[in-house]
């Protein structure tokens, strides 16, 4: 009984060490994109253009959400958005 007690706990602990690592490392990753965006707007406004026009056609329409279009394929046409995704990680 004790032994899975001190199982459970250690598991425990182990979830909260993933969360906290994981919540640490999502940040420090879109600091560091939202950083390199700040200091080259060229590429902001590249990436902006490119979603623009992929999204676009497949029917998008500025000021309409995107939620619903949004796929995997069409994130793997938005090839400048995945290099820079890279480049970041």
């Amino acid at each position: 009984m004790e032994e899975t007690k001190g199982k459970r706990e250690q598991v425990f602990w182990d979830m909260i060490a993933f969360l906290i690592g994981g919540h640490e490392s999502s940040a420090k990753t879109l600091t560091t994109a939202l950083y390199q965006l700040k200091k080259q707007p060229d590429i902001e406004i590249k990436l902006k253009n490119e979603i623009i026009s992929v999204l676009n056609s497949y029917g998008w329409k500025d000021g309409k959400s995107f939620e619903d279009i949004i796929t995997p394929v069409i994130l793997d046409e938005m090839f400048y958005l995945n290099n820079f995704v890279k480049e970041v990680l």
